[in-house]
Protein backbone atom coordinates (compact mmCIF):
# COMPACT_ATOMS: atom_id res chain seq x y z
CA UNK A 1 0.00 0.00 0.00
CA UNK A 2 1.75 3.30 -0.99
CA UNK A 3 1.67 6.50 1.56
CA UNK A 4 -0.98 8.38 0.10
CA UNK A 5 -3.26 5.58 0.24
CA UNK A 6 -2.21 5.17 4.47
CA UNK A 7 -2.32 8.60 5.29
CA UNK A 8 -5.96 8.58 3.41
CA UNK A 9 -7.38 5.93 4.95
CA UNK A 10 -5.69 6.21 8.66
CA UNK A 11 -6.97 10.24 8.56
CA UNK A 12 -10.47 9.06 9.08
CA UNK A 13 -10.57 7.64 12.43
CA UNK A 14 -14.94 7.36 11.97
CA UNK A 15 -13.88 4.20 9.97
CA UNK A 16 -12.25 2.41 12.74
CA UNK A 17 -14.70 0.06 15.19
CA UNK A 18 -13.86 -1.33 18.00
CA UNK A 19 -16.38 -4.47 18.40
CA UNK A 20 -16.57 -7.00 20.86
CA UNK A 21 -17.60 -10.95 20.27
CA UNK A 22 -18.36 -13.69 23.13
CA UNK A 23 -16.28 -16.21 24.16
CA UNK A 24 -12.52 -16.86 24.64
CA UNK A 25 -9.74 -15.59 22.57
CA UNK A 26 -10.13 -18.78 20.21
CA UNK A 27 -13.98 -18.86 20.13
CA UNK A 28 -13.57 -15.54 18.26
CA UNK A 29 -10.81 -16.39 16.31
CA UNK A 30 -11.33 -19.91 15.53
CA UNK A 31 -9.01 -23.77 16.07
CA UNK A 32 -11.99 -25.39 17.88
CA UNK A 33 -12.89 -28.20 16.00
CA UNK A 34 -15.64 -27.92 13.35
CA UNK A 35 -17.87 -29.80 15.45
CA UNK A 36 -17.78 -27.21 18.51
CA UNK A 37 -20.09 -24.27 18.84
CA UNK A 38 -18.20 -22.14 16.15
CA UNK A 39 -18.72 -18.76 17.75
CA UNK A 40 -15.84 -18.09 15.33
CA UNK A 41 -18.35 -17.52 12.63
CA UNK A 42 -20.08 -14.67 14.03
CA UNK A 43 -16.94 -12.70 14.15
CA UNK A 44 -16.12 -14.12 10.57
CA UNK A 45 -19.22 -13.08 9.48
CA UNK A 46 -19.22 -9.62 11.04
CA UNK A 47 -15.20 -9.03 9.16
CA UNK A 48 -16.27 -10.39 6.08
CA UNK A 49 -19.26 -8.31 5.87
CA UNK A 50 -17.92 -5.68 7.28
CA UNK A 51 -14.91 -5.29 4.47
CA UNK A 52 -17.18 -6.40 1.60
CA UNK A 53 -19.03 -3.29 2.99
CA UNK A 54 -16.54 -0.92 3.15
CA UNK A 55 -17.16 2.87 2.99
CA UNK A 56 -16.45 3.64 -0.97
CA UNK A 57 -16.45 0.03 -2.11
CA UNK A 58 -13.05 -0.45 -1.94
CA UNK A 59 -10.48 -1.70 0.89
CA UNK A 60 -7.18 0.62 1.64
CA UNK A 61 -5.29 -1.05 -1.25
CA UNK A 62 -7.59 0.03 -3.84
CA UNK A 63 -9.28 -3.81 -3.77
CA UNK A 64 -12.72 -3.61 -3.95
CA UNK A 65 -14.13 -7.30 -1.78
CA UNK A 66 -17.02 -9.66 -2.69
CA UNK A 67 -17.91 -12.45 -0.90
CA UNK A 68 -19.47 -16.01 -2.45
CA UNK A 69 -21.99 -16.98 1.10
CA UNK A 70 -21.42 -20.57 -1.44
CA UNK A 71 -18.45 -21.01 0.34
CA UNK A 72 -18.47 -19.18 3.26
CA UNK A 73 -20.42 -21.79 5.61
CA UNK A 74 -21.70 -19.76 8.76
CA UNK A 75 -23.48 -21.83 11.20
CA UNK A 76 -23.17 -20.71 14.85
CA UNK A 77 -24.22 -22.88 17.35
CA UNK A 78 -25.46 -20.70 20.48
CA UNK A 79 -26.18 -23.83 22.51
CA UNK A 80 -22.49 -25.65 21.65
CA UNK A 81 -21.71 -29.14 20.77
Amino acid sequence: MCGAALTRYFTHPDWLQQVWFAGNHSDVGGSYPENEARLSDISLGWMAHAAENFPDGKTPDGFGIKLDDRFLKLNPDPLGP
